[in-house]
């Protein structure tokens, strides 16, 4: 049975704003447009960001992002403002700040607010009167968007992330279980070999006989030993006192 689209929130969506100082109009040509979407990308790929939604606006940009980890937001973000700011600075032959502060962040924290921000970012040039439709916009993804792509795209990473996970503790499990189950195969046994009714933790010849015995029969490691033996303690043996 497929999951619902609201398992994809579990804190990693952030909707980003960052805006020219004093509100100038730094994405005023088509070129610093362009170019501030490259460094978007560019520097989204080097840091394992997810670029959600995107629009450039005169003097602004919108952002939706999928951070795997809080910090490198701000890294992200000052990496491609400063390189834009220098390149600005360069071919507007101008010296200075040019965001306003670093920039604004807001935590997307429900499936509504996901569609919302999307929907926000997209309709940013139609609010303005630039374009009738927000597709006709061409320095947003909403002229190539597929939001069910997006989810889906999402989705799948977040399913094999799970999978993935469970495939590792299922893996640990049954080899914990298995390991007890031989483990107490070779305690009988040994108990057998030798006619006795309980292991004596303090009697250090066989302790040592006993483990040897676990490990050429399990390849199990002293750890693994020591843990299944506190697991077994009641059934088997008393713990000697360290």
């Amino acid at each position: 049975m497929p999951r619902e689209a609201r398992n994809i929130f579990s804190g990693n969506y952030y909707h980003i704003m960052s805006q020219g100082i004093n509100k100038e109009k730094i994405f005023y040509s088509d070129k610093y447009k362009k170019m501030y979407i490259k460094l978007l990308f560019d520097y989204a790929s080097k840091k394992s960001i997810k670029i959600i939604a995107y629009c450039i606006m005169i003097n602004h940009a919108h952002l939706l992002l999928e951070i795997k980890n809080t910090n490198d937001m701000s890294e992200f973000m000052k990496m491609v403002n400063m390189k834009f700011a220098l390149l600005y600075n360069r071919l507007e032959d101008r010296v200075g700040v040019v965001f306003r502060n670093r920039f604004e962040s807001e935590y997307i924290y429900n499936e509504k607010y996901f569609y919302n921000c999307i929907h926000y970012i997209h309709n940013n040039p139609v609010k303005a009167g630039i374009v009738k439709d927000a597709k006709d916009y061409k320095f947003s993804s909403a002229n190539n968007y597929n939001l069910e792509k997006v989810l889906s795209e999402i989705q799948n990473r977040i399913n094999t992330q799970e999978n993935e996970i469970l495939d590792f503790i299922d893996t640990d499990v049954d080899r914990k279980l298995n390991l007890e189950s031989n483990i107490s195969s070779v305690i009988n046994e040994f108990k057998e070999n030798y006619n006795l009714d309980n292991i004596n933790l303090k009697d250090k010849r066989m302790l040592k006989l006993l483990i040897q015995k676990i490990k050429n029969t399990t390849n199990a490691n002293n750890n693994e030993i020591a843990k299944i033996f506190r697991i077994n303690k009641s059934n088997y043996f008393k713990l000697c006192e360290q």
